[in-house]
């Protein structure tokens, strides 16, 4: 990135063994990112970046961009983290029923949680939800199958409630509720 981008890139960024340069490289190990992947988002950010985003041609990406175009490189399909993180406070009104793009999506989610995606600012939730999403890219990267949780509700009954009693009809729906009340908390 230095001999690509020069003095744009070590100003902002130093050289290898300086602090910022050193983050850099912890951030990319710990997304999983390794040189051979660098190496196709450097191609991609010299031959398609400046066609795509010509306000930044001759600028260096951003290390959020950065591992953003390295996940899309990686596993095709999945939403980069920031598109990840929208799609996840879009589902907070409809957590159940929601039409999660990818299970990795709904388990960082998950992990993150309702309250803190409703709540958090905005850069205290991108930090969280890249922890909780980048782990689970790494994962399906590495040929596993991610399964989201489906709260599963067993009616109390699978008669008619036809000639019931009162009473029992009450206790069957307060079972039910119960049961929806507990597959909600593990949502959550």
């Amino acid at each position: 990135m230095a001999r690509l981008y020069r003095a744009r890139w070590t100003n902002e960024y130093g050289l290898p063994g300086e602090e910022d340069f050193a983050h850099w490289l912890s951030e990319l190990n710990r997304a999983g990112i390794d040189h051979l992947t660098c190496r196709k988002v450097v191609r991609y950010c010299t031959h398609q970046r400046p066609a795509e985003r010509p306000d930044q041609a001759g600028w260096p990406p951003r290390l959020p961009e950065f591992i953003a175009i390295a996940m899309q490189l990686l596993v095709k399909g999945l939403p980069s983290p920031r598109e990840a993180l929208q799609e996840a406070i879009r589902a907070t009104g409809r957590w159940g029923d929601f039409p999660w793009s990818h299970p990795a999506v709904h388990l960082a989610a998950l992990d993150v949680g309702r309250s803190a995606l409703t709540r958090e600012g905005t850069a205290v939730l991108e930090r969280r939800f890249s922890e909780a999403y980048l782990p689970l890219i790494a994962r399906v990267r590495r040929g596993e199958s991610l399964q989201a949780p489906v709260p599963r509700v067993e009616p109390a009954c699978r008669q008619s409630h036809q000639g019931m009693p009162a009473k029992e009809k009450r206790n069957r729906l307060q079972a039910i509720r119960a049961l929806i009340h507990q597959a909600s908390r593990h949502t959550n």
